[in-house]
């Protein structure tokens, strides 16, 4: 079997996802909300767990509402207590119980891809269905980003335009658990914050506007994706890891430039 015949279905399905995780990535870094991808993959292994004992057939419908229900909540918890602590609490908590429920109902064999990921393993059709989340994803983006910006830039003068903050968040919160399901079996629960957050950082570290960072972001994320896959294959490592390996490689070059640039300026 030919390189191209092992590396085609798995490359097309991340070449999806990588594209639309740099947009997504973006918006999670503009909102703060760097644990909620980590939030809604480990609520999503709840939901699996849950999905059993409960007798529902639908386990991804299952996942979606738990990962959601548990976004909405920690959002809804008093002020005085820090967003993104909430969420990592949250995500520890629906982690550590989830992996226990799973053990406990014999779901044992699902546990390891869910949470690592084997982007290899992907074949033709789950590449067209990773197509199709990713045009119906960046269909979304391209009627909402707009509002979704002016309300990261002032809610106050967004909802005093008409725009709702609120259904706003819940299409955002609902976007990125979608995402983070879909692509789990892909990436793994672990990893998956690390394909939307460190494109975005790195982007931002580069970037002098909005239109720049969602571009840079785009190609860092196909780069790393090509890389660390090709890197898998070539020294026989876990190819989501690597892939992730990959990013923060380029993330740490790009922190490096900016810092190197700004002493020069000095």
């Amino acid at each position: 079997m030919s390189w191209f015949d092992l590396l085609a279905a798995p490359l097309l399905a991340g070449f999806f996802i990588a594209t639309l995780a740099a947009p997504l990535g973006c918006l999670v870094v503009w909102r703060r909300m760097a644990f909620v991808s980590d939030t809604m993959a480990h609520a999503a292994l709840l939901g699996l767990a849950l999905a059993a004992p409960l007798h529902i057939g639908s386990e991804f419908g299952i996942m979606l509402i738990t990962a959601v229900l548990v976004i909405l909540l920690s959002s809804k918890l008093p002020e005085y207590l820090p967003t993104d602590a909430l969420l990592a609490g949250f995500s520890a908590a629906s982690l550590a119980l989830g992996m226990i429920l799973i053990s406990a109902t014999g779901q044992n064999s699902a546990l390891q891809g869910l949470l690592f990921g084997d982007i290899l393993s992907i074949a033709w059709p789950e590449a067209l269905l990773y197509a199709l989340i990713c045009v119906l994803g960046l269909v979304w983006l391209w009627f909402r980003l707009s509002d979704q910006l002016r309300i990261i830039s002032s809610e106050s003068i967004a909802t005093a335009e008409g725009l709702k903050p609120q259904r706003q968040l819940f299409e955002f919160l609902v976007m990125v658990a979608a995402f983070t399901l879909a692509a789990m079996n892909a990436i793994g629960a672990l990893l998956i914050s690390a394909l939307l957050v460190l494109p975005a950082l790195s982007a931002r570290l580069c970037a002098s506007s909005i239109r720049e960072m969602l571009i840079l972001s785009l190609l860092i994320s196909w780069a790393a994706l090509a890389a660390g896959s090709m890197a898998s294959v070539l020294l026989d490592t876990p190819t989501s890891p690597s892939i992730v390996a990959v990013l923060a490689l380029i993330f740490a070059v790009c922190l490096i430039t900016q810092r190197l640039r700004k002493t020069t300026a000095q």
